[in-house]
């Protein structure tokens, strides 16, 4: 059973691959991550069970729920995509891409906006000089106030910046300008703020459009920004693991990436396990907090616990209150939140609300760097509910959606 269950689970992942690969959606980062994230694991646990710390009855029941989750999901996807008309957008849109004229006060607001996230970076983190710059540490940014906050959501309005700049063909000055900019805060990002999302912000939706617009030789680029984003992830990863700038440079590079490149993203999934195996059997689970905390985003003060310090809580025994969190992949998300029925709720919601982002990119703005904007976007966010912060991936894509919407709709009207 355990044999059968991992190759269905890895069978239906691959089924959801091919099926928002042949639609060019950007959502296929969802699935390519839970390779990383679910498939492997599985794999290695099948072929080394002996090894294993959990219950064959526990990865049996796992690869069960994760097989019911990705399945009530891909048809989720495949009925609204259909209903919603928007099972084409993106065939048409990578179709037609290399003949998109990006204009230069376009990517002169993308680049003006992530200038202005990394100010705001810098005021949040009370950074004023050299020396305060190298004693930053992950939780000076994780507890960095509402000037991170804004700097965050600014920088997911901007994340299509790289695909913009490489698709403007004007200016050469201004471009080269562009990518020493985007360089500058990608190296930001990995030594002072050591977090990885905002480095897959840029990189990702690259990635992801390098995929399916380059053929032959030139598949070269895209196979260039995987090993990147692994390279660069696992860094910022070393980094983080440091207390500040000054101890990474001073410890030994090599033992500190190799320490930071085992144990990474494809053990996230040991969370999930652990709650299979004890049946929820937590304070705070099953209460779906995500799907409430979503609904009442706009009313913080109703909002319950955020459910990732709870699961800290479960898995490592801490307090919710230090406000430490764990992401054991979408579907540890899912299954501590609802039971099995977390398997319908959150897949349908999931395939809904990138159904609904899409939706946007065909009716709501024609601008093109718009649905670059929405393309770039969901790459993101597909890659954060794959990572199993539900929570966070819609609140970093429906604000910054809002906030793109505003923009070039003023900047439409203006160009009139």
């Amino acid at each position: 059973m355990l044999v059968f269950s991992s190759i269905l689970v890895c069978f239906i992942t691959l089924l959801g691959v091919k099926f928002e690969f042949d639609n060019k959606s950007p959502f296929v980062i969802f699935f390519l991550a839970l390779i990383l994230m679910s498939v492997f694991p599985t794999l290695n646990i099948l072929f080394s069970f002996d090894g294993s710390e959990f219950k064959e009855r526990t990865y049996i029941e796992a690869n069960l729920f994760s097989s019911l989750f990705l399945g009530v999901l891909i048809f989720s996807r495949y009925f609204i995509v259909r209903l919603l008309g928007v099972n084409n957008i993106w065939v048409n849109f990578i179709k037609y891409s290399n003949d998109l004229k990006i204009k230069k006060n376009e990517i002169l607001i993308l680049s003006f906006l992530l200038f202005l996230a990394t100010f705001f970076f810098i005021k949040g983190l009370n950074i004023r000089n050299f020396s305060s710059l190298m004693s930053v540490n992950w939780w000076d940014v994780v507890n960095g106030g509402i000037w991170v906050i804004i700097a965050t959501y600014i920088c997911y309005v901007s994340s299509s910046i790289l695909i913009a700049n490489y698709l403007y063909k004007s200016n050469r000055k201004i471009k080269s300008l562009i990518y020493v900019q985007i360089l500058f805060f990608l190296i930001f990002c990995i030594f002072v703020l050591k977090t990885r999302s905002y480095i897959l912000m840029l990189l990702a939706p690259i990635f992801c459009y390098f995929m399916y617009t380059k053929k032959g030789i030139e598949l070269i680029k895209p196979i260039f920004y995987l090993f990147l984003m692994l390279f660069v992830f696992i860094l910022a990863r070393a980094v983080r693991h440091s207390s500040d700038l000054n101890e990474f440079l001073q410890s030994d590079f090599l033992e500190g990436f190799e320490l930071a490149s085992e144990g990474a993203e494809n053990t996230l999934i040991n969370g999930f396990y652990y709650f299979v195996q004890n049946n929820n059997n937590f304070d705070g689970f099953e209460n779906n907090n995500t799907l409430k905390r979503i609904l009442l985003f706009v009313f913080p003060g109703l909002k319950p616990e955020e459910f990732s310090y709870i699961m800290h809580s479960a898995f490592y025994g801490s307090s919710p209150s230090e406000r430490l969190s764990i992401h054991p992949t979408v579907y540890g998300d899912a299954y501590g939140n609802a039971w099995w029925f977390g398997a319908f709720i959150y897949s349908i919601f999931i395939a809904i609300y990138i159904s609904f982002l899409e939706l946007t990119a065909k009716f709501i703005n024609k601008s093109s760097l718009y649905r670059l904007c929405v393309f770039s976007i969901i790459c993101t966010c597909s890659l954060i509910f794959a990572r199993g912060a539900i929570y966070n991936a819609f609140m970093y894509s429906f604000i910054p959606l809002c906030i793109s919407f505003l923009i070039f709709s003023i900047f439409s009207r203006e160009s009139k």
